[in-house]
């Protein structure tokens, strides 16, 4: 019976560490995606690193002439044109929605709704794009609001399995031991993760932008590409940080745990 006992609670400290392993995962998956995009002026640097403005402006300037009445032939018209409608207005009007957005984020304002548009008349023609930024019911705003409590909850699902993990095994040894395993463990999956995101993301990507439906426009999911693509590479950094942390902590915790285990064989056999 003893015996049955023993092998049962081996399983469920093994159990409580495979939870606390998979909430580590989740809950650095989620701080080093929030790190990478927690502030305008984050989005703004990635908005200028996959070159959304320039994007932006050409999509803009064929959105008016598909609007308007620009004779097509007209070199005049088309300088005026991208006179009204230059980069430097087109990320004035971008940075001003991602204020806009972080503003709604932070409760500032409750406007969830506000217009992206540039309006410009010269010499009698409308150079004028419109388009309203709809927030209501936004998963991405959802999860802004709420990122501090999904962080401290996640890191409470992992830290609480553990602590019963290690307080659960009887010595010093052992209890080290889970610690260090469990190092090893998240610095081997974060680097998978890491692997995952640097070789299989870029190839699929395209595809799993247009199967999610933010977009349709071809133009347009290849912008969201290009900015998915900056943003994942700016997480390399911090996944390559925690990888070494974990892998340190895993050395240091096994040799102390080795040492500890030599110990009380030792003192075993004195005994």
């Amino acid at each position: 019976m003893k015996r049955i006992l023993h092998i049962m609670k081996r399983i469920f400290i093994v159990l409580l560490v495979v939870a606390s392993l998979l909430f580590s995962l989740l809950f650095f998956i989620v701080l080093n995606l929030w790190g990478a995009t927690n502030s305008s002026t984050k989005i703004k640097s990635l908005a200028a690193d996959s070159e959304l403005y320039s994007f932006a402006t050409t999509y803009i300037r064929d959105e008016v002439i598909n609007s308007s009445n620009i004779p097509i032939n007209d070199d005049a018209s088309f300088d005026q044109l991208n006179e009204a409608v230059s980069t430097k207005k087109v990320t004035a009007t971008i940075n001003g929605s991602i204020d806009n957005f972080f503003l709604l984020a932070q409760n500032k304002t409750k406007d969830s709704v506000f217009p992206v548009e540039i309006t410009t008349n010269s010499n009698g023609q409308n150079y004028n794009f419109s388009k309203k930024a709809n927030f209501t019911d936004s998963p991405a705003l959802y999860l802004l609001r709420r990122i501090n409590s999904i962080l401290l909850i996640l890191a409470a699902c992992a830290l609480l399995p553990l602590f019963l993990a290690v307080l659960l095994s009887k010595t010093t040894a052992a209890k080290l031991n889970i610690v260090g395993r469990s190092s090893a463990f998240l610095a081997i999956f974060l680097g998978t993760v890491l692997g995952l995101l640097l070789e299989l993301l870029p190839h699929h990507l395209n595809q799993i932008v247009t199967s999610s439906a933010i977009v349709s426009d071809p133009r347009l999911v290849n912008a969201v590409v290009k900015l998915v693509n900056v943003a994942v590479n700016r997480q390399v950094l911090y996944y390559a940080l925690e990888i070494i942390v974990f892998v340190l902590f895993a050395a240091i915790f096994l040799y102390i745990a080795k040492a500890e285990t030599k110990e009380e064989s030792y003192l075993s056999d004195k005994l």
